[in-house]
């Protein structure tokens, strides 16, 4: 009991010193601000102290009390936590001097500094892009995304003492991807550009297979078949295409080359046989009639009939 009443007597008389002292500046709140006043100022080591000899044998406080009191984050409040916050009456922290620049083409609409870290609010010009942010000239790594007031700030950290951050904009670029599907393109295969900008786009070549029919006595309408012509292109994406010319929008897009895929073999005719089907001369068939094949260039094909 003597040594509680010693301890507790130790601890006012340090207390009162501390009361001697006057500390006008204010600070950003922090862990230990006990009177949320926004400053550490001796009403806080007072009313953490009071906290502490009045509830010695608590060990288990709620998590807001915890964040507030428990400045050794131990899970308990005691003698150490007043220690700490009388450190930090005596020797406040320094936040470091954040000079935040926006380069051309975008803003920092706001930003603020907390335990050094930097949350800015980054606006782009419409068509531009933040590229890069350098803390003194070097590159800044983004750790976090806070959403306060449905507006969204990225933390760049830590900031270890005073700093120049710079932010850098792009312009947005877009591209065209032009799928070849097999074909010759004398043009690139992908064109950059920004909204607006035009390309022209060429003709594609396919490599044309070429198929030979022997009827075998019969009759068919073409004895020679081709495939692989090119039919056009598909345009899927963001932008304009009218055949010949691609205008970027705000947007990728894709240009995908087509062709024929192959042939339909036809049934030949010859009066008083029936047709068997198409063969080569491996004997390998018969091959579909009225189904799109795509066969091996220069295949010769033969008829195979049986009478009736």
């Amino acid at each position: 009991m003597t040594k509680f009443l010693l301890r507790k007597i130790i601890l006012i008389i340090i207390v009162g010193l501390f009361f001697s002292f006057s500390f006008a500046e204010a600070i950003v709140f922090k862990r230990g601000d006990m009177d949320a006043d926004g400053a550490y100022t001796v009403v806080d080591v007072r009313e953490l102290l009071n906290f502490v000899l009045d509830n010695e044998s608590t060990t288990e406080f709620a998590e807001e009390d915890l964040e507030l009191m428990d400045m050794s984050l131990d899970d308990t409040i005691d003698i150490v936590d007043v220690r700490l916050l009388l450190q930090l009456v005596v020797n406040p922290p320094v936040e470091p001097a954040i000079i935040v620049h926006a380069g051309e083409h975008g803003t920092v609409s706001t930003y603020w500094t907390d335990h050094n870290t930097v949350h800015i609010k980054v606006i782009p010009e419409d068509g531009y892009y933040m590229s890069n942010i350098l803390i003194d000239d070097s590159l800044g790594y983004c750790y976090d995304y806070d959403v306060i007031d449905d507006t969204t700030f990225e933390s760049y950290g830590p900031i270890e003492a005073d700093a120049i951050i710079t932010v850098e904009f792009e312009k947005i670029y877009y591209y065209l991807w032009i799928d070849l599907n097999g074909c010759s393109y004398d043009g690139e295969t992908t064109i950059e550009g920004l909204p607006g900008d035009q390309a022209v786009i060429g003709t594609p070549v396919h490599p044309i297979s070429t198929i030979y029919l022997e009827p075998n006595g019969g009759t068919v309408e073409n004895t020679t078949l081709t495939w692989g012509h090119y039919t056009g292109w598909t345009f899927t994406g963001i932008g304009t295409f009218d055949g010949t010319t691609f205008t970027f929008g705000e947007g990728n897009a894709r240009l995908e080359a087509e062709s024929t895929k192959g042939v339909c073999l036809p049934v030949p005719e010859r009066e008083n046989y029936r047709f068997l089907g198409w063969y080569t001369s491996d004997n390998i068939g018969p091959f579909e009639t009225g189904t799109e094949l795509a066969l091996r260039s220069g295949i010769v094909l033969y008829a195979r009939w049986a009478s009736n």
